[in-house]
C-alpha cells in the first residue's frame, strides 16, 4: 500500500509543480507583452526600418507617365459655304528617370540604415531590462 501511496503523492505534486510552470510562464509573457518600454523599443525599431525602405526607394527609377485625348471641330463661314474641319488628337508621354550617382541619396540612405541599426540595440537592451525586472519579479 506505502508505494501506491507514494506514487500518487508523486504524480500529484508533479501535475501541480507542471501547472505552476505554465502559470508563471504564461504571467511572464504576459508581463513582457505589457511592458511600456519594450513596445516603445519596438515601435522605433518600426519606424526605422521604415525610414530605411524609404531611403532606400529614392534610389529606384522615377517613371511618370501623361496621356492626353482632345477632340476640335473648327467651323469656317465664307463666301456662301461653311467648311466644317475635325482635328482629333492623342499625346501620350512617358518618362522615366534614374540617376546614376546621387551622394545627398546615399548618404541619406546610410543614416536610415544606422539609425535603424541604434534601434535593433536599443531594442535588445530593452528586451534584456525587461528580462531581468520579470525575473526579479517572479523570484
Amino acid at each position: 500500500m506505502k508505494p501506491a501511496w507514494s506514487f500518487a503523492l508523486a504524480l500529484a505534486v508533479s501535475s501541480v509543480g507542471q501547472a505552476l510552470a505554465d502559470d508563471l510562464v504564461s504571467v511572464y509573457q504576459q508581463a513582457l507583452s505589457g511592458d511600456p518600454k519594450l513596445k516603445a523599443a519596438g515601435l522605433k525599431l518600426n519606424i526605422g526600418t521604415a525610414q530605411k525602405e524609404q531611403s532606400f526607394g529614392e534610389f529606384l527609377p522615377q517613371v511618370t507617365a501623361t496621356g492626353n485625348w482632345s477632340h476640335n471641330d473648327q467651323t469656317v463661314s465664307g463666301s456662301g459655304r461653311e467648311v466644317n474641319t475635325t482635328y482629333p488628337g492623342k499625346r501620350y508621354y512617358i518618362s522615366v528617370n534614374q540617376s546614376l550617382v546621387d551622394l545627398a541619396k546615399f548618404w541619406n540612405w546610410r543614416r536610415a540604415k544606422e539609425t535603424e541599426n541604434v534601434y535593433i540595440e536599443e531594442q535588445i537592451e530593452a528586451e534584456k531590462r525587461a528580462d531581468r525586472r520579470c525575473g526579479r519579479a517572479l523570484l
